[in-house]
Parts: C-alpha cells; sequence; structure tokens
C-alpha cells in the first residue's frame, strides 16, 4: 500500500516521492505527474486517468477501478484523483 504522509509519498515507510500543489515528483525529483479535480496527466502532457461517476478510468490500459477500491492501495488525506495519479506513476 502507498500512504501519503504530509506531502510525503511512501511505501513501506520508505519516500518513493511527493506532492507539491497538483506536481507529483518521484523519490529523484522528477515530476512524473499533475492533476485537476477530474482528471490526471503524465508530465509529457498525455491523460493518465480521470473520474467518470463512482470510477477512475485509466485511458491507457482502458481499466475502471471503484474510486473506493483505489484508497485501499494509496491513503492519505489527498483528492481522488491525486490517489489515482499516485497509483498510476509511481504504484
Amino acid at each position: 500500500m502507498i500512504q501519503i504522509i504530509g506531502n510525503d509519498i511512501k511505501r513501506g515507510g520508505i519516500k518513493i516521492g511527493w506532492i507539491e500543489e497538483n506536481h507529483i515528483f518521484d523519490h529523484t525529483g522528477k515530476k512524473v505527474a499533475y492533476f485537476s479535480d477530474k482528471e490526471a496527466f503524465s508530465f509529457s502532457g498525455d491523460k493518465i486517468a480521470y473520474i467518470e461517476g463512482d470510477y477512475i478510468v485509466f485511458p491507457k490500459n482502458r481499466t475502471k477501478v471503484r474510486i473506493e477500491d483505489n484508497n485501499q492501495f494509496v491513503s492519505g488525506l489527498v483528492s481522488d484523483m491525486c490517489r489515482a495519479a499516485i497509483r498510476f506513476v509511481l504504484g
């Protein structure tokens, strides 16, 4: 499970990245994604996820995940879209 603690993104207690405003960085400091309320994009600008009703859609592999189910993979006090972006780029 990935946990958001403050702005840090951790897995197994090890920091694997962090969040600054609406940007996600990996552990090396590389900006890997950004997100809004309803969409997330890779740093290159490709749409990596969006919210559709009660689901997060990952268009690259055409999968849908219930928002509730995604919360089991990424926990913390951040938006659903932020959790989806983190799962896609760091999960």
